[in-house]
């Protein structure tokens, strides 16, 4: 599996990478932390954020249909 960024990154230590591990699922990593944790969700979520994000539609820190973060 290859991890794939951004091109319109230029800072390698600050990028989003993401990969797809396996059928139907995205995993979305941090360049500055390689071996670092990772999450994993549906392709389709993954995609629906994306569309979001672009359109200005999302909150910043939140993928669609993912619980809120434990306080």
């Amino acid at each position: 599996m290859r991890w794939r960024k951004s091109s319109y990154s230029s800072n390698p230590q600050g990028c989003v990478q993401v990969r797809v591990p396996r059928k139907g699922a995205v995993e979305i990593g941090d360049t500055g932390n390689p071996e670092g944790p990772t999450i994993t969700v549906p392709h389709a979520e993954w995609e629906c954020f994306l569309h979001q994000f672009v359109n200005g539609e999302t909150a910043p820190g939140r993928l669609p249909g993912m619980p809120p973060p434990a306080d």
